[in-house]
């Protein structure tokens, strides 16, 4: 898989940034608008660890959205969760997800970026709206609103070939747990 990965992000023009922890820490620390970021993982942990490091708190600001597969412990993250959303939405998961986004970043005034993130949306996936979720990260592109940092997170063992040649290019930055690395999109 990460050959495949690499070639991927080679032909869409991806750089390495840096394999150094402390850097990509800092780095999803300091985000503050208009990134778009996919993190592929494989391990949980470290998922959950970069969720973490993106809401907490002395970097994140006070606007903060997150749709995850479990409820998050954290209250000042307004958070919804996969099962309960699709079971009152179903098919119109993803446009109800982007009104939400969109009225979140909307409503924040407190000057600095929104931030939202998405678990997994392999979750979607396997639900029957893969091409409803990679069709909408595709018209987002890899620069999002200059309001918002979007940091969308994939189980990478979900996703085969043909998914990640369509997600990949839709993110401004990717970062891969297995090995840690941050790449960037050389136009941005």
């Amino acid at each position: 898989m990460n050959e495949t990965i690499s070639k991927i992000l080679d032909e869409n023009k991806f750089e390495l940034v840096t394999d150094k922890k402390e850097e990509i820490v800092e780095f999803v620390h300091k985000v503050n608008g208009s990134e778009h970021l996919l993190f592929l993982w494989k391990n949980h942990e470290s998922k959950d660890e970069f969720i973490s490091k993106f809401f907490n708190k002395e970097f994140s600001g006070n606007s903060k959205g997150y749709v995850s597969v479990k409820p998050y412990p954290d209250e000042s993250v307004e958070n919804i969760v996969y099962e309960h959303f699709h079971d009152q939405h179903g098919k119109e998961f993803i446009p109800k997800a982007v009104d939400k986004v969109t009225m979140t970043v909307e409503a924040n005034k407190t000057g600095s970026a929104t931030r939202f993130a998405f678990e997994d949306d392999t979750w979607l996936m396997e639900r029957g709206q893969t091409e409803e979720v990679i069709g909408t990260e595709e018209k987002l592109g890899p620069i999002v609103d200059e309001n918002l940092s979007l940091f969308c997170f994939n189980n990478v063992e979900k996703l085969d070939e043909s998914k990640l040649n369509r997600m990949i290019p839709a993110h401004g930055y990717v970062i891969l747990d297995e090995p840690l690395s941050l790449y960037k999109f050389r136009n941005l």
